[in-house]
């Protein structure tokens, strides 16, 4: 049917517009994977945390008086239990759940749609290359959004005895850090790929 003398034309979508290739994207989203992934995250970092705060304590142990010495994870944990007890252990935990069930989620979600988008209308599998580079790319989706995240999980975990004397706590909880370091960093500050 024509359109009406003197109407303005109707805008049309090319095929390969970046709008016409997020909606065919997400046509073949399956929210199972994202649900899946999220809550595989969760889980696992509820019940590995301790290590994941004992493996970044060591990460910066740079030989600076003002962090304690350990000598190897046992120790690690111990003091922090002794010092701290089971807040000290999961210092960071709520940053480092929404980033890991995210992270997964996200990734297993944009893995799922781009293979659809990509598979969309051929008989054959995709190839080896199809794969990696779909794989590649749910990754670099999912750190584009997540970094900030884990930039603030590393600097709550760092908080040093913040636990027993809240004095010495910089950042209150998640989004008390995530606010304080867009004010005194900008975007870059929570784009830093080492948190501290």
């Amino acid at each position: 049917m024509a359109a009406p003398s003197g109407a303005a034309p109707q805008p049309t979508l090319s095929a390969s517009s970046p709008v016409t290739i997020v909606t065919q994207l997400f046509a073949h989203v399956q929210y199972e994977n994202l649900v899946a992934g999220l809550s595989g995250g969760v889980i696992s970092t509820l019940v590995l945390h301790p290590l994941d705060l004992v493996k970044i304590r060591f990460a910066v142990s740079d030989g600076l008086e003002l962090r304690p010495k350990y000598n190897g994870i046992l120790h690690c944990m111990s003091t922090v239990w002794k010092r701290e007890g089971l807040r000290g252990l999961y210092q960071g935990v709520t940053p480092n759940m929404w980033g890991a069930g995210a992270s997964w989620g996200l990734y297993f979600f944009f893995y799922s749609a781009i293979k659809a988008y990509k598979k969309e209308g051929r008989s054959e599998n995709l190839t080896a290359t199809e794969h990696l580079l779909s794989a590649a790319g749910a990754g670099a989706l999912t750190l584009s959004i997540t970094n900030p995240i884990w930039v603030t999980k590393t600097r709550l975990v760092l908080q040093y005895d913040a636990g027993v004397d809240p004095s010495r706590r910089q950042y209150k909880g998640m989004f008390h850090a995530l606010a304080r370091i867009y004010r005194q960093e900008g975007i870059p500050g929570l784009y830093k790929v080492i948190g501290f």
